[in-house]
């Protein structure tokens, strides 16, 4: 049985987040970790907590080791996430558009 932290563990392995962002995510929405996952409530979690997740994508390099995250995959899979939800992508760039040819 698949349990919320074992689902979010799963999907958000992939971003590095850790058991205990994890852990914070599942507390501020309300969620039991050993419950059997809830595919909606969790991810609507994931969705809710976005900003959490963000702080995340960085480069980390010391003593000749590297690490960094892609801040892209992250904004794809959250664009994803948020269509499949309905809900606004609330990191998506606002882009001006040149529309002087309407005038």
């Amino acid at each position: 049985m698949m349990t919320n932290k074992g689902y979010m563990t799963a999907v958000l392995g992939r971003f590095n987040a850790d058991s205990a962002l994890i852990s914070v995510i599942l507390d501020r929405q309300e969620l039991k970790a050993d419950d059997k996952v809830d595919y909606r409530a969790a991810d609507l979690a994931m969705y809710n907590e976005i900003s959490l997740l963000i702080g995340g994508v960085s480069s980390v390099s010391e003593s000749g080791f590297s690490m960094s995250w892609d801040s892209d995959a992250l904004r794809q899979w959250y664009s994803l996430l948020a269509k499949q939800l309905g809900k606004e992508n609330v990191l998506a760039e606002n882009r001006i558009t040149d529309e002087s040819d309407l005038w």
